[in-house]
């Protein structure tokens, strides 16, 4: 009889009689701790739930090498030159701005583009609301608003009123700090303006983002 043979058996039916149960548990662990995160990610939505959740990181605004390559741009100029936009965030951006494009121009009137921003905020913003952001923009009655005009006016919209509607229990969400590189771009603006003749329209934009 091969009792060498029949030790080595015993001994491997007793690692795995050891080992599986911690695999297992290991497993069930990881699971609770995903279901946990999760949990925790809805309890932190919960306070702007009604609304759309506002962050800082769904678009970037960038500045130019030459800052002199501002002094030609108006705010809105800027905003559709230099706002970059996540793709799914433009999805909504889009549903709002359809809904009403009534005559399918591709165009909405001031009317139809604050019925529109309200939409994309489930009406929890105000007209005025609105016109604050606009008026940083120079936008008045009279302007068209195209998909791209339209789609930075809702980014700019998100990083001005985000701080209106931010929750204290947001002190500390990742939703409020901007894109590291922004960031970056963005300190120093008073020496970045030194030797060049940007509009004060554009240096209070440059100062709000």
């Amino acid at each position: 009889m091969d009792f060498a043979g029949d030790g080595n058996m015993a001994a491997l039916q007793e690692l795995k009689s050891q080992h599986q149960p911690a695999q297992k548990e290991n497993g069930l662990t990881k699971i609770i701790m995903e279901v946990a995160s999760y949990q925790a990610s809805r309890r932190r939505s919960n306070p702007i739930q009604c609304r759309l959740a506002l962050s800082k990181q769904i678009s970037r605004f960038k500045l130019p090498m030459d800052m002199r390559q501002l002094e030609a741009l108006s705010p809105q100029g800027y905003l559709m030159k230099y706002c970059t936009i996540c793709k799914r965030r433009q999805v909504l951006y889009k549903r709002s701005f359809d809904r009403f494009n009534k005559n399918r121009d591709g165009t909405l009137s001031f009317q139809e583009m604050e019925k529109a921003l309200m939409d994309l905020y489930c009406n929890s913003i105000s007209s005025q609301h609105i016109r604050q952001v606009t008026s940083i923009l120079l936008l008045d009655e009279n302007t068209k608003f195209t998909y791209k005009l339209f789609f930075s006016l809702c980014a700019l919209s998100e990083r001005i009123l985000y701080n209106l509607f931010e929750t204290k229990d947001a002190q500390h969400d990742e939703h409020r700090e901007k894109h590291h590189v922004e960031k970056v771009d963005f300190s120093g603006l008073k020496w970045k303006f030194q030797g060049c003749q940007v509009s004060d329209e554009m240096k209070k934009l440059m100062y709000l983002l």
